[in-house]
């Protein structure tokens, strides 16, 4: 694993869960800072998080307005710490498209100073990612606007509290036909860890090492009423 890891991946492909997640395990380890770059979508920001994140010891950087009811593309000069410091591990959440993922591009000669780990986050059942086509496309567009390569996909396909193992199958055979296209390793299948506990056995023997569970936090407030 690179010391810098970078999350993307289209709308509602599960990949702020899945930095959360990473950054908390890797907080169990060492030093851990978590980059916010989602300048785009205003509600469902790991910043949100950041009180629970800083009481395990992960340092959140975010867009200065982060948190407000502003949504403008500033990012804190401060994120450059990030890459100036060997001994924190750093996980990068990104904005969910092309757009997003120009955020990037400011950042790009750091990247390519320090090494990075691009992770694509897949969920075949969102619109414009439910063909490998799709997901090629919108892929290629991430790539060209953060002047970045993909390193590897996830596949966390769901259908939020209704997943199964089903819906993730289903989805995997979208995102191997992506990894063949592009040459591309599949890095984990993420999921709830009933989902991934329900997988087949010859699935969970091939992913061994590389099943990815995560409780989601990131939670609409109806999902409670």
């Amino acid at each position: 694993m690179n010391r810098i890891s970078i999350l993307t991946g289209n709308y509602g492909s599960g990949k702020t869960e899945i930095a959360l997640e990473m950054a908390r395990r890797l907080a169990a380890k060492g030093r851990t800072a978590l980059v916010d770059l989602d300048i785009v979508n205003p509600y469902f920001r790991s910043s949100t998080q950041r009180q629970a994140l800083e009481a395990l010891g992960v340092k959140v950087y975010a867009p200065n307005f982060a948190g407000t009811n502003l949504d403008l593309p500033s990012l804190p000069g401060e994120i450059i710490a990030v890459f100036e410091d060997p001994d924190v591990q750093v996980v990068f959440d990104v904005g969910g498209d092309a757009t997003g993922a120009a955020a990037l591009g400011r950042y790009h000669r750091y990247f390519e100073r320090e090494g990075y780990e691009l992770l694509y986050v897949v969920n075949a059942c969102r619109p414009l990612s439910g063909t490998p086509e799709e997901i090629a496309g919108l892929l290629a567009q991430i790539e060209a606007k953060s002047q970045l390569k993909v390193s590897a996909l996830i596949n966390n396909t769901n259908l939020a509290l209704e997943t199964d193992a089903d819906t993730l199958m289903a989805g995997q055979q979208e995102v191997e036909a992506v990894a063949q296209k592009l040459g591309l390793p599949i890095r984990c299948l993420a999921g709830m860890p009933q989902v991934l506990e329900a997988l087949p056995q010859a699935v969970r023997q091939a992913y061994q090492g590389r099943l990815f569970a995560f409780s989601p936090v990131m939670r609409p407030d109806w999902l409670d009423e």
